[in-house]
């Protein structure tokens, strides 16, 4: 376990950039996370990596829910339960190539668990997401 949520932020941070398979620009990853009553946890990610195409502009590949990726997440949220003594629901993270990331959470019922698919949710991500970054790389 963690000493600091920072590092768990940075660790899972590492195993992202480690699960891409070539050059990116930016990953973008929404992660939502709910405990059951059984004691069991859902898990639901959005997640995506943008690439620059070798004609110019850019494209977005879809990044895979792995075991090391839930795992990587799972560990930040109890990094969170001891940090902040609370467990976040949905987790915003954007990372850049050189590094530099944002992680913000939501400790609020996760929306797309508990079947919303809302612009907060679902339609921001995608082509929509793609067109907004491209045009803010011109």
């Amino acid at each position: 376990m963690f000493s600091t949520m920072k590092e768990a932020q940075d660790a899972t941070v590492l195993t992202i950039a480690k699960l891409i398979p070539e050059e990116w620009e930016r990953v973008v990853v929404n992660f939502e996370m709910e405990e059951e009553e059984d004691g069991g946890v859902t898990h639901d990610v959005l997640a995506f990596y943008i690439v620059k195409k070798q004609a110019g502009g850019f494209s977005d590949k879809e990044l895979k829910l792995t075991d090391e990726l839930q795992a990587a997440f799972t560990e930040l949220n109890r990094a969170s339960l001891k940090t902040n003594k609370q467990y976040w629901t949905t987790c915003d993270l954007v990372l850049d190539s050189n590094g530099k990331y944002e992680m913000k959470f939501s400790y609020e019922p996760p929306k797309r668990i508990n079947g919303i698919l809302d612009e907060d949710s679902y339609y921001r991500f995608g082509k929509k997401y793609l067109e907004e970054y491209t045009a803010s790389r011109k």
